[in-house]
């Protein structure tokens, strides 16, 4: 049923007929799309269309704006999701979407874009060593980008300037990302590893040359993290398998030990004779001072007793023998030696010279050896030289001699004279010349005293 309205200026207008309300309504939506035309007072920007007016589903390619929201073919079938590109990378944001019939300005098909603004960042870019994940595909940083020991370092390596992740890596190349004193320029510590990273070989002061175990420089508290055992350090001489801390000292001329800066006294040669103390080492020889050609020194205090010197007649056994040679002993007690004193004596202190000419205690000529040496009183006509000087066997007697042996006879005036008992040679007279004096001994005359006078 139809409806009637019949307003009075529309009325009169009209010759005062009434027209219906869908007359009203078509008059307003031409092409009857439920849509009012635009220049009515609607929203339906093509009231000749019925496909287009709000809410038509926008077809692409057509050259139409259907929907009528402004655009021409910006979505609808054929359309295309759009990802928002602001780096221009060519990928876009997953968060960021439209649809389009054509790619707009700013806007890319692909997405998956992790970083919208860096260009060498998105799905197929290549993980390089920057700090961040180049190709958004994976959930962490690779390990070689990330430093595990905070020294500052990460393992791979980058140009300056290049870094894009954590502001406290200052560089890469790291050899060792499980060891913050390991790094490229690294303070070189003493611990078996190549600390600075990629400077050449491991220092001589941290490898055991000689193969003893110890290495020459003192161990980093941290400890040793080289390869092999190590069994100490502070080596004193790497290069001798021999020589460590606690090495036992050997006659070598060297400090085995390495715990003192000088050599112990026996290998020390304290006279300047070339020989030391000890008996060197069959096996090192020996390796200090090249003044010393041998060891076994008896007396280092004296620089005239080693093993192999020149006996001397001094009273100690100059070649190191066990015992002193036969003319250097006192045989009879006497007090000399048989052999002539070479400077003083430094033996036994009952001796009181050498030169001792029958040192054998049973003498000769019945003449006991206690009474033959230097300056014992010599006796006459026994075939003995008891003071061990042959240019005084004549002089001196002790006996009677017969008058008739004698070259010339001095006889007293007086029978009891005893002319002749006493002798001297001095000078009496005044000349000059030796006189003899000969002695009469004692007298009695008218039974008075006399003493004993010269008689020429």
């Amino acid at each position: 049923m139809s409806i009637w309205r019949c307003p009075v200026f529309l009325a009169l207008l009209l010759l005062g007929g009434c027209i219906p309300e869908k007359v009203i309504a078509q008059a307003k939506d031409r092409d009857l799309d439920g849509y009012v035309a635009a220049e009515l007072g609607g929203d339906d920007c093509n009231d000749q269309d019925p496909t287009v007016h709000p809410g038509a589903a926008e077809v692409c390619a057509d050259g139409i704006d259907n929907n009528c929201d402004g655009l021409v073919d910006n979505d609808g079938l054929g359309a295309v999701t759009l990802y928002k590109d602001a780096d221009g990378d060519g990928y876009g944001r997953d968060d960021t979407t439209r649809t389009s019939c054509s790619l707009l300005p700013g806007w890319s098909q692909v997405g998956g874009v992790c970083d919208d603004a860096d260009l060498s960042v998105h799905p197929d870019a290549q993980e390089v060593c920057d700090g961040i994940i180049d190709d958004c595909r994976l959930s962490s940083l690779p390990p070689q980008e990330m430093d595990k020991d905070g020294d500052g370092y990460v393992p791979c390596t980058f140009a300056p300037g290049t870094w894009k992740g954590s502001s406290s890596v200052v560089g890469g190349g790291d050899c060792d990302d499980e060891d913050d004193t390991a790094y490229p320029g690294a303070p070189e510590l003493c611990d078996g590893v190549l600390n600075a990273c990629g400077a050449g070989a491991l220092p001589e002061d941290e490898a055991d040359i000689d193969g003893d175990g110890y290495i020459a420089c003192h161990l980093d508290a941290r400890g040793w993290h080289g390869m092999g055992q190590l069994r100490g350090d502070d080596d004193c001489d790497d290069h001798d398998g021999a020589v460590y801390p606690g090495a036992p000292e050997l006659c070598d001329g060297v400090t085995d030990n390495c715990s003192a800066s000088n050599l112990p006294s026996n290998e020390v040669d304290g006279d300047g004779d070339h020989y030391v103390p000890c008996t060197i080492d069959p096996n090192r020889g020996w390796l200090g001072d090249s003044a010393v050609i041998g060891g076994s020194d008896c007396d280092d205090n004296d620089a005239t007793t080693y093993p192999g010197a020149p006996e001397l007649c001094d009273g100690v056994p100059n070649a190191c023998e066990v015992s002193l040679p036969p003319d250097e002993a006192d045989l009879d007690g006497d007090g000399y030696v048989a052999c002539t004193l070479d400077g003083a004596w430094r033996g036994q202190a009952s001796v009181l010279g050498g030169g001792d000419c029958v040192d054998d205690p049973t003498g000769v000529n019945g003449v006991p050896g206690a009474l033959i040496h230097l300056g014992a009183q010599e006796i006459c006509n026994n075939g003995v030289d008891e003071d061990c000087n042959p240019a005084t066997n004549t002089r001196g007697f002790l006996g009677r001699i017969d008058p008739t042996d004698a070259a010339v006879q001095i006889q007293g005036s007086e029978e009891y004279q005893n002319a002749g008992r006493s002798l001297a040679a001095a000078q009496v007279d005044g000349t000059g010349a030796e006189d003899l004096v000969i002695g009469t001994g004692l007298y009695t005359v008218t039974d008075q005293p006399h003493t004993e006078a010269p008689l020429g």
